[in-house]
């Protein structure tokens, strides 16, 4: 399997994620913007589509951020081995691929967070999946810009293949 098979099977799995986050908050948002009081009285039902978004949230970030970047920086003939985080999304903005690096490094924090679970009163947890739904917003939008920035890279590689994939 080469590069671009790699990409087309971590971006088909990217889409399950973003599939599946969509889902949720379209679900979730029929209960309005959360606050301490509904976190209290959320239900089951509500609770296991709250876990789905955070988790998928979690494991669209992750997967993005852990698969596709650095597949996309060996492709372009932009990776070094080792690199920071930081250091992949500076490059990744410097090429086009991110309009901004800084958001996903909150992107990140909050991903940490959420799996760490470091929201303690029913306030703070209210704040946290706020934070969640924009996020995932936001990450949503990214990916179907990804998904576009992903099929030009293949279309061009075809037309003009590298001679490492």
């Amino acid at each position: 399997m080469n590069t671009l098979d790699y990409l087309a099977q971590h971006s088909a799995i990217a889409s399950r994620y973003a599939w599946a986050l969509d889902l949720g908050l379209k679900e979730i948002e029929t209960l309005g913007v959360i606050d301490e009081h509904k976190v209290d009285a959320l239900t089951y039902e509500d609770l296991k589509i709250l876990e789905m978004v955070t988790s998928r949230f979690s494991k669209l970030q992750d997967h993005i951020g852990g698969k596709i970047f650095p597949l996309l920086l060996n492709i372009v003939g932009n990776d070094a081995p080792k690199q920071t985080f930081i250091d992949m999304l500076n490059k990744l903005e410097k090429i086009g691929f991110l309009e901004d690096a800084y958001p996903w490094k909150d992107l990140r924090d909050l991903k940490n967070d959420v799996a760490h679970e470091y929201a303690y009163t029913s306030k703070e947890l209210a704040e946290k999946i706020n934070e969640v739904i924009k996020a995932s917003h936001f990450l949503l939008g990214y990916c179907k810009e990804l998904q576009k920035k992903i099929e030009d890279v293949k279309s061009k590689l075809v037309e003009y293949p590298p001679f490492f994939l």
